[in-house]
């Protein structure tokens, strides 16, 4: 029986108890980090790539182009943005590739989806060496285990400080 390469952590926790900010407090302090951290200021949500800090606003005012999520519009350009980035990661093989956050929207299948399962299902696939860590909701937890469990194995944490590689 073959090792795997890939990690799959799933950092989870209830509605703005600090996970985007500590992970993206986390990915600082490492090395070759990829992927997307979502963060709210005020009414406003954002993109920030993990691996350069660049930050684009996620929210929209332009109804056209964009898709409803609960009660905020997130622009086309900033979630295709977000879905180059993880690609990116995922292509120069980043140590650990972040997605934040798996949340309703990408269980009906828009914003990340289907492209974040292609991501999950080539690394898996490609048996790559890449720790993916991804942000879920409390509330969303057992359908994503549901959705992705059999696949790989997810290792469910409360905090970033819980996961535990190699170095």
């Amino acid at each position: 029986m073959s090792k795997n390469n890939f990690h799959f952590y799933v950092l989870t926790g209830g509605i703005k108890t600090g996970k985007s900010t500590s992970i993206l407090d986390w990915t600082k302090k490492k090395e070759n980090v990829g992927g997307i951290v979502q963060l709210q200021d005020g009414s406003k949500r954002f993109i920030v790539d993990v691996s350069n800090r660049e930050k684009r606003e996620l929210t929209s005012v332009n109804i056209e182009n964009s898709i409803r999520v609960g009660k905020y519009y997130f622009g086309n350009d900033s979630i295709e943005w977000g879905k180059e980035i993880l690609s990116a990661a995922v292509k120069r093989k980043a140590k650990f590739l972040i997605f934040d956050e798996y949340g309703i929207s990408e269980f009906e299948n828009r914003c990340f989806e289907p492209e974040i399962s292609e991501i999950f299902k080539k690394i898996v696939g490609g048996n790559l060496s890449i720790n993916c860590i991804i942000v879920v909701r409390e509330k969303l937890l057992k359908q994503f285990i549901v959705k992705f469990g059999n696949q790989f194995k997810p290792i469910i944490i409360k905090s970033v400080e819980e996961i535990r590689l190699e170095d």
